[in-house]
Formats: C-alpha cells, sequence, structure tokens
C-alpha cells in the first residue's frame, strides 16, 4: 500500500477537473452567445420602435 495507490486514484480526480474546467468553459462561452444574441433583439426592437415612432410623427404632420 505504498505511493502506487495515488496515482490512479488521482487519475480520475484529474478527469474529473478537467471535464469540470471543460464544461465551466462551455457554460461561459453559451452565456456569451445569448447575451450577443439578447443585445441583437434588444437592439431590433429599439430600431423598431424608432421607426414607429418616426412614422407616426409622419403621420401627425400630413
Amino acid at each position: 500500500m505504498g505511493g502506487g495507490e495515488s496515482t490512479p486514484a488521482s487519475e480520475p480526480n484529474a478527469e474529473m477537473e478537467r471535464w469540470k474546467e471543460r464544461n465551466r468553459m462551455r457554460e461561459e462561452e453559451e452565456a456569451e452567445e445569448r447575451e450577443r444574441i439578447f443585445d441583437k433583439i434588444l437592439r431590433c426592437i429599439i430600431a423598431s420602435d424608432r421607426r414607429e415612432d418616426s412614422r407616426q410623427s409622419e403621420a401627425r404632420v400630413s
């Protein structure tokens, strides 16, 4: 029961840590992508509102 037992036990732990890190990085990338999509949608909504406001202003002037 020497140091030989620590190596097999540490390998699954190291693999689990690598898996956790990859998973964390993937989750961060997905969160960033969701944020970019949300920003695009928000910009589209704002632009649409501005166009509608502009049309209403033109209708009032006419």
